[in-house]
């Protein structure tokens, strides 16, 4: 066979080479053919040389406890549920944001209280989304929440939302995050984005009965809400939200890109869903890319946020940053503006929130949250009559507030009814304070019974153990007694010694024993004597704070198995007390469901 004909090629396959010269015009003309009658987003898959996988570019890494709302272009936008364990009649939680490393800019950075609290529940989110945001909250699923984006915003969520067409959502690099924005442009988004779901989607957001204007809306986290996920949110304990770095892990690397030796060498973001999700199932909040917040810089002073306001602040660090840098408590502040136009970065993105507006309409939240602080400030939802009208006994009844503002609808004269309102005003704000005192102590007091149960735990172990100790030392002497008349001499002698120190030993044991008992009868004085304050505080506040605690015991270790038996022993007794069942509060009962 000549050169110029059909040759066998390796696998058998015959290649005639000048059939398919002829052929090639018509081939490449049948691809451009169809290159030009495919959609955009198909073209953008073609570039890409493999067909783009839309989740992709918004949610890589599904798992359950996702919620999400449509975007344009098939795509969406994936949140993660965020309980808030309010406390108390406040409805607030308290959070200490920012760090306690002893580099941080003292004015900047440093531990500071902040309060979180939402007017959003499960009963407002959308039909399709409940029952996932309540398997993913658990016993917490009756406190107030909001929704915080599980990734960072991609560049194809933001080309499905800003372009006329579909062309970016799946194209090259379009599961990177979105930088080089201004924050104003990042408004604009959501603008464009609500007003999308409105006239697309409104069935799918939340709704608030008693104001069928009111509805989520789709923005950038506050500071706060973006500290508190980044943390861990209620997927970790209170100890852990205090920490100064990550939650417990083991390598952060594996849960953010910085800019660490030997390991950052891309010196560039990365898809998102890349690394490991945090407690709550968030990604990439340390590192990647820094995000934007809703918030305005402020500077921290006295543990409280200063009077002035600047830019607005940056979290989360980025791929150019050091590990500390991405540390949740770290913060910057960046200006709307510069002298060459509005601020952007190639390292600087944004997640989004699906929060409640706080105060507006009505529907069970706000109707509770309002009603609540009315009541906690002394001010009834309803106002009461004037003093004039009223009986001395209705009089009596009313609270402090209730009847400076009783007597102010008595009297005509606008200097007076001044002066009752600031009298009025500095009651209601006491009446704050003190319920807040109120809460914290008895959180204080809940943690303590918790902590007297463990320690009797512990007592009555080493007691155990104190007991076991003289046991053995008198068993020594028993046998040392019984072999002491056969002996003489030196072994006699090394007996006699070996007996004095088995005595002095046992009577200390014993001694330690005594001891260690005698304690565990005043740790019990002690639980009693605090299981009986609690008659003192509102049941309500005591129920909400132990639901709580119950929340904050992580992990399957000794510790935590012992801090759960402890706490399940205190909601006993606390029933016990409650019913007047004391006498079954002992020692006895205590010690059967040690550990």
């Amino acid at each position: 066979m000549s050169a110029s004909s059909s040759e066998t090629a390796a696998g058998g396959m015959v290649r005639e080479p000048g059939r398919l010269a002829a052929k090639a015009p018509l081939v490449c003309g049948l691809l451009l053919f169809l290159v030009l009658l495919c959609p955009a987003d198909i073209q953008a898959a073609i570039a890409r040389k493999a067909d783009a996988d839309p989740a992709a570019s918004f949610n890589p890494k599904a798992a359950p406890g996702d919620l999400s709302l449509p975007m344009p272009c098939g795509l969406s936008l994936v949140f993660r549920a965020v309980s808030l364990p309010v406390s108390g009649r406040l409805m607030d939680m308290e959070l200490f944001l920012g760090t306690g490393l002893e580099d941080v800019r003292p004015f900047v950075e440093r531990r500071r209280r902040a309060f979180l609290s939402s007017a959003m529940y499960l009963d407002n989110l959308a039909e399709e989304m409940r029952a996932s945001a309540a398997d993913s909250l658990g016993r917490l699923s009756s406190d107030p929440l909001y929704l915080m984006g599980k990734y960072e915003v991609t560049r194809g969520q933001w080309d499905a939302v800003m372009s006329a067409d579909c062309r970016g959502s799946l194209g090259a690099d379009s599961a990177r995050p979105k930088v080089d924005v201004a924050w104003a442009e990042v408004q604009d988004f959501t603008v464009r984005y609500m007003e999308w779901l409105l006239a697309n989607h409104p069935d799918k957001l939340p709704r608030f009965p008693g104001d069928e204007r009111a509805v989520g809306v789709v923005r950038l986290p506050l500071e706060s809400e973006w500290e508190y996920a980044a943390r861990g949110g209620h997927e970790v304990g209170q100890d852990d939200l205090r920490t100064t770095d990550f939650f417990a892990v083991s390598d952060a690397r594996e849960y953010g890109l910085f800019n660490a030796p030997g390991y950052n060498v891309e010196n560039e973001p990365g898809d998102i869903g890349r690394w490991k999700p945090n407690p709550l199932g968030l990604h990439d909040t340390a590192g990647n890319v820094a995000e934007m917040t809703m918030s305005a810089f402020r500077m921290v002073v006295d543990l409280r946020p200063h009077g002035a306001g600047g830019g607005y602040v940056r979290k989360g660090g980025s791929f150019r940053s050091d590990e500390a840098s991405a540390y949740p408590g770290r913060r910057v502040e960046v200006p709307q503006f510069y002298a060459d136009g509005p601020t952007k970065a190639n390292d600087l993105g944004f997640r989004l929130a699906l929060a409640a507006p706080a105060a507006m309409g009505s529907g069970r939240g706000r109707d509770e949250l309002l009603d609540e602080l009315a009541r906690t400030a002394g001010l009834e939802p309803e106002e009461a009559a004037p003093a004039a009208s009223m009986s001395a006994a209705e009089l009596a009844a009313l609270s402090p507030a209730q009847k400076v503002g009783s007597l102010m609808r008595s009297f005509g004269d606008a200097e007076t009814k001044a002066l009752l309102e600031g009298v009025k005003n500095d009651f209601s704000d006491m009446n704050v304070v003190a319920a807040r005192q109120t809460q914290a102590i008895v959180r204080t007091n809940c943690r303590s019974l918790m902590f007297m149960v463990y320690s009797m735990y512990n007592t009555e172990t080493r007691r155990r153990d104190a007991d076991t100790d003289a046991r053995n030392q008198r068993e020594s002497i028993k046998w040392l007694e019984e072999i002491r008349p056969d002996a003489s001499g030196d072994q006699l002698k090394t007996i006699d010694q070996a007996l004095a120190r088995f005595k002095t030993t046992e009577e200390a044991a014993l001694a330690q024993a005594r001891d260690l008992e005698s304690s565990l009868s005043g740790q019990f004085a002690h639980y009693s004597e605090l299981l009986g304050r609690h008659g003192e505080f509102p049941r309500e506040v005591v129920d909400q704070v132990m639901r709580h605690l119950r929340q904050d015991i992580k992990g399957d270790h000794l510790h935590a198995r012992a801090m759960k038996a402890a706490y399940d022993q205190v909601s006993r007794d606390l029933g016990r007390w409650r019913s007047g069942r004391t006498d079954d509060v002992d020692v006895g009962s205590i010690l059967a469901n040690s550990p």
